[in-house]
């Protein structure tokens, strides 16, 4: 935090934005030493408030203590935005929701005419953790196969060094020894190539900010089936281009799957279509990019100065 402070004292921005954990917390309080505006952006509340435990007992109150100066704080769903104002951390004039990162929806577009595999494939993308959903996905996944023999489960990600919710190498090679149906599949760098195999998009994860890897499916004209929680939820009417199931509940997911399994080539068409169009009035890059554009410009139009900032 003192290098923060000291390189903001000599550069003397107008305006600083700070992007995840670390960067919001300390970068914010070294902000509102030096005088100078800042905006918050919450990706989502993951780990830490998942389990509360240890270290992450004081991460609220961090947040209460050095979030208390910044001009904006930017979340990603109402959720998010909910916990921040209840907890007093951040009045509800200062906060904003911004739905995600953004998606090109330019390069992440519906292939057409390419010859699809004969089997019907669920896909799910992402870091290779409890917290997304992964055990429930192969719990589901064991039970719609014992109905479905042309179905196939497919797994893109990578097993996590750091994040102690991750599933352990050795568990990853029981599931793909065990279970013929299921295909781990390591990073995938194309991932626009892989979306164009797959008939669905599955996240059943237990808490996010707006999940990328559902953007990404959606904007590939993808169904989705996903869980009821912050950030996930946000991604899917219920019925029109997707599922959204219950939390933790691997029953439900297979469900879920299985409705999928049975709607006709052009039920699913029509689900994928709703997806793609609900990406580009939602969660288009150049909505997200034009919102901050839209931001400074009211900052800057303000007149806001570094005088406007409180000492601690």
């Amino acid at each position: 935090m003192t290098n923060l402070f000291t390189t903001y004292r000599k550069e003397k921005p107008s305006i600083i934005l700070h992007y995840t954990i670390k960067p919001n917390i300390f970068g914010s309080l070294a902000a509102r030493l030096a005088k100078i505006d800042s905006i918050c952006v919450i990706t989502g509340l993951g780990f830490t408030f998942l389990h509360p435990t240890g270290f992450n007992k004081i991460i609220p109150w961090l947040y209460k203590f050095c979030l208390g100066g910044v001009w904006k704080l930017v979340t990603y769903n109402e959720d998010d935005k909910h916990y921040f104002v209840k907890n007093k951390i951040v009045p509800p004039d200062k906060c904003l929701i911004i739905p995600g990162s953004g998606i090109d929806t330019n390069y992440f577009q519906p292939v057409q005419g390419k010859q699809k595999s004969t089997k019907f494939i669920f896909l799910f993308s992402g870091r290779l953790l409890y917290d997304k959903g992964l055990q429930e996905y192969v719990d589901a996944a064991k039970i719609v196969n014992e109905n479905n023999a042309n179905v196939e489960f497919w797994v893109a990600g990578e097993i996590s060094s750091t994040n102690p919710a991750s599933v352990s190498p050795k568990q990853v090679d029981e599931w793909a020894s065990t279970y013929r149906h299921l295909k781990f599949l390591g990073q995938v760098e194309d991932m626009k190539g892989l979306l164009d195999q797959v008939n669905i998009v599955v996240l059943p994860s237990y808490r996010e900010g707006v999940p990328k890897a559902i953007l990404e499916g959606m904007a590939m004209g993808k169904p989705i089936i996903t869980t009821n929680v912050a950030g996930c939820k946000d991604t899917v009417v219920d019925g029109m281009n997707g599922f959204i199931v219950g939390v933790k509940d691997s029953n439900a997911l297979a469900n879920a799957m299985q409705k999928m399994i049975s709607k006709s080539p052009l039920e699913l068409d029509k689900m994928g279509a709703e997806s793609r169009n609900l990406t580009l009035s939602r969660f288009d890059e150049k909505i997200v990019t034009n919102t901050y554009i839209e931001l400074f410009t009211e900052y800057f139009h303000l007149g806001k100065n570094r005088q406007s900032i409180p000492a601690c």
